[in-house]
């Protein structure tokens, strides 16, 4: 497949040289892993300048639980990668195909699962973290629509992982 301007849309990461390849997969990677990192200090200046301390510290105690399921679902995404580079290599159509069905089925249920079980162990894990009780009502109200935006956050994560695995970032 060829974009408008002629260049490839895919790499073959099968033959060819491979540097200039895994430079030019890696870069797209680590620039989306660095906007990733900068999620909750996006949250945190904008509340700087909008509203209270207290907002600012209820944001500031949810990035440990939120990294925790993150990366829980970064890490099965990466299973999913591996899975699809390897059936993509090997031309196997078939189990490439069953492969992404599953992916985007566990994808939707773990996000549904974490938006409705998210909300229901919010309030434990943030007992378990000692949040104050000053900022704690405002870091549950955070963290319950973060879970409820978490099914979004997944699925794009197995999506991008499906294409990565292709060789399209």
């Amino acid at each position: 497949m060829k974009m408008s301007n002629g260049k490839k849309y895919k790499m073959d990461m099968c033959h060819g040289p491979l540097f200039s390849k895994i430079v030019r997969l890696a870069v797209p990677l680590a620039m989306a892993n660095a906007l990733a990192l900068m999620f909750h200090a996006a949250d945190l200046m904008v509340l700087g300048h909008f509203s209270t301390s207290e907002a600012m510290a209820a944001v500031g105690a949810a990035p440990s639980f939120t990294t925790l399921m993150l990366n829980l679902f970064w890490g099965i995404g990466s299973g999913v990668n591996v899975l699809v580079a390897r059936y993509t290599g090997a031309k196997d159509k078939l189990h490439l195909e069953k492969t992404i069905h599953t992916a985007i089925t566990v994808a939707i249920a773990g996000g549904i699962i974490l938006a409705v079980g998210g909300c229901f162990i919010t309030k434990p894990v943030l007992r378990l973290m000692e949040v104050p009780d000053v900022i704690f009502d405002k870091a549950c109200l955070y963290l319950w629509i973060w879970c409820l935006g978490s099914p979004f956050m997944i699925l794009y994560s197995f999506g991008s992982a499906i294409l990565r695995a292709i060789g399209d970032t």
